[in-house]
């Protein structure tokens, strides 16, 4: 997964952030948790370093963890966010 090279990524003072694209004018609100992914993301990681990480940050995972991180990667491609 590679991030769009137009992406901003802009963390909040409480750990949440903001996603902009400037082509489109659009945004993203992150919560602290998806901010720590797009982090992972930075960094080059792919789906399973992820959920490691995720696993080391939070002492294990939910059931859910993998389904949720599926389901955030999506939409991040479907705005745009994430390139091909």
């Amino acid at each position: 997964m590679k991030i769009n090279p137009l992406a901003i990524y802009r963390e909040e003072f409480d750990k949440s952030a903001i996603l902009f694209r400037p082509d489109t004018g659009e945004s993203f609100m992150l919560n602290r948790s998806a901010s720590f992914i797009w982090k992972q993301l930075e960094k080059g990681s792919g789906r399973e370093e992820i959920l490691a990480a995720l696993a080391e940050a939070c002492g294990g995972l939910p059931p859910t963890a993998e389904r949720d991180l599926d389901t955030f990667l999506a939409r991040l491609k479907e705005k745009g966010y994430l390139a091909e």
